[in-house]
C-alpha cells in the first residue's frame, strides 16, 4: 500500500509542477545534497540488513530446537527399542513357564489366548468364571482354580 502511494506520488509530481503539490520554501544547501542523497540510496539496504539478520537469528534458533527435538527423538527411539528388547524376553520367558507349568493343551490354549488379548485388549471382558461342570470340554482349567477359560 505505502510504496504504491509513493509511487503514485511521484508519477504525479513528475506530470504536474512538483511545487504545487509539495511546495518546498527552501532549497537544501548543496552540501546537504550528497547526505540526502546517500542516505536515499542506503537506507533500503540497512533496512534490509536488519530485518535479513533477525530472520537469520529466528532461523538459527529453529535450527537449534530442531537438533535438540531430534536428539530427544533418537533418545525416545532408543528408550523404545530397549522397551521392546526387555518386552521379548519377559514374553518368551513367560511362554517357557507356562510350557512348563500346565499340560500341552491348556499351555497352547493360554498362549493362544494371550496373543489374541494382546492385539485386542477390549476382549480381555470374555473370561468366564465357572465351575469344572459347566466348562467347554475343550477350555484349559486349571484343577486348582475355577477360572476357565472358554475358546470362542
Amino acid at each position: 500500500g505505502i510504496f504504491l502511494c509513493g509511487l503514485v506520488l511521484a508519477i504525479l509530481e513528475r506530470t504536474v509542477d512538483p511545487q504545487y503539490l509539495t511546495p518546498q520554501r527552501a532549497r537544501l544547501p548543496p552540501t546537504w545534497y550528497a547526505v540526502v542523497f546517500w542516505f536515499g540510496t542506503n537506507w533500503p539496504g540497512v533496512l534490509l540488513y536488519v530485518i535479513l539478520s533477525q530472520v537469520m537469528e529466528e532461523l538459527a534458533e529453529s535450527r537449534r530446537l530442531l537438533e535438540a527435538s531430534k536428539a530427544d527423538a533418537d533418545c525416545l527411539n532408543a528408550e523404545l527399542l530397549q522397551q521392546q528388547h526387555r518386552l521379548k524376553m519377559e514374553r518368551s520367558l513367560a511362554y517357557g513357564l507356562i510350557f512348563n507349568v500346565f499340560p500341552r493343551s491348556v499351555s497352547a490354549s493360554l498362549i493362544e489366548l494371550f496373543e489374541q488379548y494382546s492385539h485386542d485388549p477390549e476382549q480381555l471382558g470374555t473370561l468366564h468364571h465357572t465351575s469344572k461342570a459347566e466348562a467347554h470340554p475343550m477350555a484349559g482349567c486349571d484343577s486348582l482354580s475355577s477360572i476357565c477359560l472358554t475358546p470362542d
